[in-house]
């Protein structure tokens, strides 16, 4: 499930939005306000392990799209003028040109977690802006990967789709979460976050800018 993360001031727990919510939350453990985010449904605490943080145009993007990527200050997206749905030259023996749909895709190699142990991470944020909602003209999806050793198959931890989310009338630029349930193990694995763009009109901006893993408890209520 999809939960929303508010850009801004208002994802503070001390916002007086979020008072009435703080004695339950304490009562049940939960970190005091000013160390926590609120992220829709879920918050960020103060975690053992710090969290993995990248933004967007730092990432490698895929080569297939590379004609089509532009990158701005944090954000990733398409070149002006261009969608995902190109015509493309066949090849021997075919050679009649054909429709093919190649979005922006971008890897973003996850490290650095091994100064602290096995993280405690459950929790797939993405920063991005998709001015359709859940209309299908644009879309943004990312998943997580792992990538076991030495053998290099892949599996597939957590997905994220901007057209199923639990808020799809957001188009606004902000964040949103999925929580996964994974044992992290760097020793036997390595992993990646890849993520999409598409369009198919070239006036609308879908956008990434920020991916994050990081330690998320659900808001009692």
């Amino acid at each position: 499930m999809n939960a929303t993360i508010k850009a801004g001031t208002n994802t503070r727990i001390s916002s007086a939005s979020k008072l009435s919510a703080i004695p339950l939350m304490l009562a049940l453990g939960f970190p005091e306000p000013g160390q926590s985010m609120v992220i829709g449904s879920y918050f960020e605490p103060a975690a053992a392990t710090p969290p993995w943080t990248q933004v967007a145009s730092a990432c490698a993007p895929d080569e297939a799209a590379q004609h089509k990527f532009t990158a701005t200050e944090a954000d990733v997206g398409f070149r002006s003028g261009l969608v995902t749905e190109e015509t493309v030259e066949g090849s021997a023996p075919y050679y009649w040109p054909y429709t093919a749909a190649i979005p922006v895709v971008a890897r973003c190699n996850v490290a650095g977690a091994m100064d602290h142990g096995a993280p405690s991470w459950n929790g797939l944020v993405i920063g991005y802006s998709d001015p359709d909602g859940s209309g299908p003209t644009a879309r943004v999806t990312a998943r997580l990967v792992r990538v076991s050793r030495p053998w290099g198959s892949t599996e597939v931890i957590a997905t994220f789709d901007s057209n199923r989310t639990d808020n799809p009338a957001n188009t606004e630029r902000h964040e949103e979460a999925v929580q996964f349930f994974h044992s992290f193990d760097f020793s036997e694995n390595e992993y990646f976050v890849q993520f999409s763009v598409s369009r198919s009109n070239a006036n609308l901006i879908p956008a990434v800018f920020s991916l994050r893993l990081t330690t998320l408890e659900k808001i009692p209520g």
